[in-house]
């Protein structure tokens, strides 16, 4: 039932009412009543009609309430499972594409018959099952993690450092600081995380760049690189959703992702988050 039907109830019911019983009263029943005894019982039956209407509303709003709640339980175990898919890939998906080209890098090793190089390269998968081990933990300690506000310069540093090592790549960094909450920051690291990734994974890029700077009241995160570029339009069909997840990630924090590239000339995903405040 619409709220205005409601309201046209409220005011509606009692006077109906009191005017049937008024018109009742006036015409049969004015010999049997006295003026005093009409008005109690008129104003019985306006208190009576006021009371049904009452508990009638009660129930509506009840009902309202249980379906609302339900409606955002749902919303959180759709959320909280979307939240989950993107840790998950952004550590343990990347984690096993790193065994996988060691996996293949030890293959080679093994069939060209350089077997210090491959016991060496079976070393550095166990340090990097190790480290998915580790990832995996630290995705359950963020889910359970309250947010506190951090500073992002070192935390993006350290990212783009590992993310250096591990894939072969020339990173420089340039970080204006800035404070963001831990669930913000996370996000940030994300993006900054799979767009290098992708740089060296589909791009094949030698060079990286990331700059986060801030435009008046905004933060711009920009990574670019120097690999073969692609048609953006394209993008999302080969059944990776990278590229979905980091737009997921930005629009969650108020942000939106830009993507340019170019086949041949490179990419740039850039990152805007309006209302920032200097750290």
């Amino acid at each position: 039932m619409s709220t205005k039907r409601i309201g046209w109830l409220a005011v509606s019911l009692p006077a109906m009412m009191v005017l049937l019983f008024e018109y009742m009263r006036h015409n049969f029943l004015e010999s049997f009543l006295s003026m005093s005894a009409g008005n109690v019982v008129t104003a019985a039956l306006a208190a009576a009609a006021m009371y049904g209407f009452v508990q009638l509303f009660k129930r509506l709003l009840e009902r309202s309430a249980e379906e609302v709640a339900k409606a955002r339980a749902d919303k959180a175990i759709i959320l909280e499972r979307q939240r989950i898919a993107r840790e998950m890939h952004d550590s343990v998906a990347q984690a096993l594409f790193y065994l996988s080209v060691k996996l293949r890098d030890t293959e080679t090793l093994v069939h060209s018959g350089d077997q210090k190089a491959a016991c060496a390269e079976i070393q550095a998968m166990q340090g990097y099952t190790n480290e998915a081990y580790h990832l995996v933990k630290a995705v359950i300690a963020d889910l359970k993690k309250q947010e506190e506000e951090q500073d992002l310069r070192e935390a993006i540093r350290c990212v783009v450092a590992q993310a250096s090592a591990r894939l072969g790549l020339q990173v420089s960094c340039d970080v204006a600081g800035t404070t963001l909450t831990t669930v913000s920051q996370r996000h940030l690291l994300a993006i900054i995380q799979e767009a290098l990734l992708n740089a060296h994974r589909h791009g094949r890029a030698h060079k990286a760049d990331v700059r986060v700077r801030r435009q008046g009241r905004s933060l711009v995160v920009e990574v670019t690189d120097d690999g073969c570029g692609f048609d953006p339009s394209a993008a999302g069909q080969d059944g990776h959703f990278g590229l979905t997840i980091m737009a997921e990630r930005a629009r969650m924090i108020g942000g939106e992702l830009e993507l340019q590239s170019v086949p041949g000339r490179g990419t740039r995903v850039s990152v805007h988050v309006e209302g920032v405040a200097p750290a």
